[in-house]
């Protein structure tokens, strides 16, 4: 399906895209999926338990990939790997240009997810967003992960109390 489309691009193998380098070898990620088309490995970030990035074997600008036949079978795998490793929840992400915080020239698809991501954005009055989503107006990783927690304790504490039919 894809070699006829892409016949005229070729990998980047001069050295200088991060994402190539992975794609070779020469660069060592962990590997979650690979197939003749895509590569999906860890990315060396570590905002969220879960931050995967999908990306076309063959260097592609974000545009590019996106407008390609590729992208659609990327979104599928992005969902069905999202769906195992975050099934709780997940969010996609990519960046076009610099103002979005692109840092890699390689179209790539990141998966986000694994717990509670909060914002993705910022905007008036977000205080009063967090206070009624999480109950507080804090906001960073850690009273994220005291959160996520208690919640899971909350969560321990209900499957273990008997119904009410146990209870008679």
């Amino acid at each position: 399906m894809t070699q006829a489309y892409f016949a005229d691009h070729h990998p980047n193998d001069d050295g200088s895209c991060d994402f190539c380098g992975i794609i070779s070898g020469r660069e060592a990620r962990t590997i979650r999926y690979e197939d003749d088309d895509l590569m999906v490995f860890k990315n060396q970030l570590t905002w969220v338990p879960v931050m995967l990035l999908v990306v076309p074997k063959i260097h592609l600008t974000q545009q590019e990939f996106w407008r390609s036949p590729l992208f659609a079978k990327a979104a599928a795998l992005a969902v069905e790997i999202a769906q195992e490793d975050a099934p709780d929840g997940f969010r996609f992400v990519s960046n076009f240009g610099e103002q979005a915080a692109q840092t890699q020239a390689h179209g790539h698809l990141h998966i986000l997810g694994g717990g509670e991501m909060g914002l993705y954005m910022d905007f008036p009055r977000k205080g009063d967003y967090w206070l009624r989503r999480f109950g507080t107006t804090e906001g960073d990783a850690e009273s994220r992960q005291r959160r996520e927690d208690e919640r899971k304790k909350r969560e321990a504490r209900q499957a273990d109390a008997p119904t009410q039919d146990e209870q008679r």
